[in-house]
């Protein structure tokens, strides 16, 4: 049981994870050369900024399956992850969710 409670507390949320994750993104950054940051103003122009479809039932609108696709992506989980985080962490712990954020982008390309 000992073993156990070392791997979990020294693998599992350690260095070796961190860097597994981090490490991870920056390869997976590298190699969509810069996919998530680049085409940012694309996303959100075609995205927020094109026309709706008529309301005939048939169409979805873009918004709508970008809400769709990042309720089903983020979950509650994560919106209390982030409170959590802001309330232990502090201020700074939101520089850092940006951070794993921008590098945790290109794993989902």
């Amino acid at each position: 049981m000992e073993i156990l409670e070392w791997i979990n507390e020294n693998i599992v949320w350690g260095i070796p994870v961190l860097i597994l994750f981090a490490g991870s993104g920056i390869i997976f950054t590298i190699r969509t050369r810069c996919l998530q940051v680049l085409h940012f103003p694309t996303i959100i122009k075609r995205t927020l900024l094109t026309k709706q479809p008529e309301a005939d039932g048939k169409k979805v609108s873009p918004f709508r399956t970008l809400t769709a696709a990042l309720g089903a992506t983020v979950g509650t989980g994560n919106i209390i992850a982030i409170g959590s985080a802001i309330a232990f962490g502090g201020a700074g712990a939101i520089f850092w969710m940006w951070i794993s954020a921008l590098l945790g982008m290109a794993t989902s390309f």
